[in-house]
């Protein structure tokens, strides 16, 4: 599972501002965006799309977004790896 859904999230960053981002596996249906943002990921049996599903806050508590990875880290105010050194 992890290789697979950390390279569909890096080709919905391809050629955006957030290509480069470092994207890891924290454990089964949970990945780390850049150096903080926790996201749970989960397909769209509609239209075959990777999507954010939701979002870890600092208490681990899970809010519901359903929003594409590139889409979710502009409405969060992620920072583009370049930003992050």
């Amino acid at each position: 599972e992890g290789p697979w859904i950390c390279h569909k999230l890096a080709a919905g960053l391809a050629g955006t501002r957030f290509e480069g981002l470092r994207i890891a596996k924290e454990k089964p249906g949970v990945y780390q965006l850049g150096t903080k943002l926790l996201v749970a990921v989960q397909a769209d049996l509609e239209g075959g799309e990777l999507l954010v599903h939701g979002y870890f806050d600092e208490k681990h508590v899970l809010h519901p977004v359903r929003s594409p990875v590139r889409t979710f880290l502009e409405e969060h105010g992620a920072k583009p790896p370049s930003d992050t050194c």
